[in-house]
């Protein structure tokens, strides 16, 4: 395999971009699941809430307004932890941007090597499960975790770039 090294100067618009995007696939899955159950809880709630319970206990009313209540917390609380992402990422970013931290990584028979002002990181193809291309972000994730290691925007590396690292990535990681 011929070696081929990439050199990204750090752009604070691509890395929260890429954050953002970053963010949205880790959620993804769970915020389908709660917009779906926020549409079956408001459609119940609508159902209960239009009966006459005049003559009996509103035992349904009690248990739909404490799912509607929890619906409600957990959504302010996504929200509030979206917020904090969102200032830790920009704190990061400016941090990042004023240190002028551009990085490479090289892409070789052994694995891939990283390279910035802070770390160098050399990591072997075998840590790797696959790559996958997520809203024109491609993320490199590793193997017996959730977690994503690196990630590229095609707007930072460009059309022909970033194909060229994702054939070399799908040609490595998935043997």
């Amino acid at each position: 395999m011929q070696e081929k090294t990439i050199h990204i100067p750090f752009n604070r618009t691509y890395f929260l971009n890429k954050q953002r995007v970053h963010w949205s696939l880790s959620n993804a899955k769970i915020m389908k699941r709660y917009f779906i159950l926020t549409l079956v809880i408001m459609i119940v709630a609508a159902a209960v809430f239009s009966g006459d319970t005049s003559n009996r206990f509103p035992l349904d009313k009690i248990i739909e307004g404490g799912s509607v209540f929890y619906l409600f917390l957990w959504w302010l609380t996504f929200i509030e932890r979206w917020v904090r992402f969102s200032r830790k990422t920009k704190a990061r970013a400016e941090r990042l941007e004023k240190e002028m931290m551009d990085c490479t990584f090289t892409f070789n028979d052994e694995g891939i090597d990283y390279r910035d002002k802070e770390k160098r990181l050399q990591l072997s193809w075998s840590l790797f499960n696959s790559a996958i291309i997520f809203k024109d972000t491609l993320f490199i994730l590793v193997k017996e975790s959730a977690g994503v290691m690196f990630f590229f925007s095609r707007q930072e590396l460009g059309d022909k770039e970033f194909n060229e690292v994702f054939e070399l990535l799908q040609s490595r990681i998935d043997k």
